[in-house]
């Protein structure tokens, strides 16, 4: 049995590996893809849900300064007539 290989079972071992090396080449390519695109996609999300909280928060401090504008002016027409 010789001890080093022929170089046909070389080169077919080497067309073997760097096969499988690109294979899992790709797979973490495509995982580091999927990441970035969902990360992406959830600050998008983030932002718009922030532009819609702001915009309750605002309609409900306005809504809250004119219950409390309205309650003021029957508070100073009730102490003027009496």
């Amino acid at each position: 049995m010789p001890l080093l290989s022929p170089p046909k079972e070389n080169y077919l071992r080497l067309k073997v590996v760097l096969l499988l090396a690109s294979l899992l080449a790709m797979v973490w390519s495509s995982v580091i893809l999927n990441h970035y695109s969902s990360e992406n996609s959830e600050f998008e999300n983030m932002r718009r849900q922030g532009g819609a909280l702001a915009l309750l928060f605002a309609n409900q401090a306005s809504t809250t300064f004119q219950s409390v504008d309205h309650a003021l002016i029957q508070v100073r027409k009730s102490v003027i007539i009496n």
